[in-house]
């Protein structure tokens, strides 16, 4: 398989961060973003032994200028973009009722969440058109499907919109050779997903969640596999969390212990 050249927006550091080791193992060209010039600095401190090449650039994909800088950088250092993973996102870090939310939080998750991914969506469709082929993907989360998660309104909004975006633009490009598609990578043990929770989510966290690594793991061979568009690729399956709970004592304190405290192997 020929080296592909790869954007994953907000990489610095979880589920970003173990996609792009993941895909440099392979072999591949990663530029990892972030909006801070030392996480991007730290993160590739970490890769450089990888086999792929790897470079990193300070971006804020609220910012439509930024993005625009961070494609043209991308394009002088690999000349060509194959896949673009928009991944950056936010959350409040606190659960409490829609009317006793700032403001500016709220701006600044739908903001980020959507809206940065909608413009990132619309740069690099230009780009790709010109190309005549890549695929960009979406990572969803927690309200994707759906689900409602009381507290964590403005997030879950955000989120709710990701498929229905990924399903319009794969039909307004189908016949471009472009592709579009959602990641999911379920619960994955971050900051993002588990601060703010009490005791008794974090013992369904044991049970349902998984590392970064692992998940990164599954996702990056379908990710250089996907072909066509609008495809849908999900880490935490029904199935698969039906067999979690069926056989949830394999499970009891893998990352959490009984009070709640996360294991310093994961901190």
């Amino acid at each position: 398989m020929y080296a592909r050249n790869i954007v994953i927006t907000g990489s610095s550091r979880g589920i970003g961060l173990a996609l792009a080791r993941k895909f440099l193992e392979e072999g591949h060209n990663v530029c990892i973003t972030s909006r801070s010039q030392e996480s991007v600095e730290g993160a590739l401190a970490t890769v450089q032994d990888l086999e792929g090449r790897a470079i990193g650039r300070t971006s804020d994909v609220t910012d439509t200028d930024s993005i625009a800088t961070l494609i043209e950088f991308v394009m002088e250092e690999f000349s060509g973009i194959d896949i673009w993973i928009n991944n950056a996102g936010i959350d409040t870090g606190y659960d409490r009722p829609m009317d006793e939310y700032d403001t500016d939080d709220i701006t600044r998750v739908i903001t980020t969440n959507l809206l940065g991914t909608m413009y990132c969506n619309q740069q690099v469709l230009r780009l790709m058109k010109k190309q005549g082929q890549g695929h960009i993907f979406q990572m969803d989360g927690l309200g994707s499907n759906g689900r409602i998660a009381a507290g964590y309104t403005p997030y879950v909004v955000s989120k709710r919109a990701i498929p229905i975006l990924s399903k319009s633009l794969a039909k307004e490009y189908k016949d471009t050779g472009v592709g579009v598609h959602t990641l999911s990578p379920g619960m994955v043990i971050t900051p993002l997903l588990y601060e703010g929770t009490d005791g008794s989510a974090r013992r369904i966290f044991n049970i349902l969640a998984d590392t970064p690594e692992n998940v990164a793991d599954f996702l990056v061979p379908r990710v250089l596999n996907v072909r066509g568009t609008g495809k849908y690729i999900k880490f935490l399956t029904t199935p698969k969390v039906l067999v979690r709970f069926m056989t949830a004592w394999r499970y009891k304190n893998r990352f959490f212990d009984e009070e709640g405290n996360l294991h310093p192997e994961y901190q």
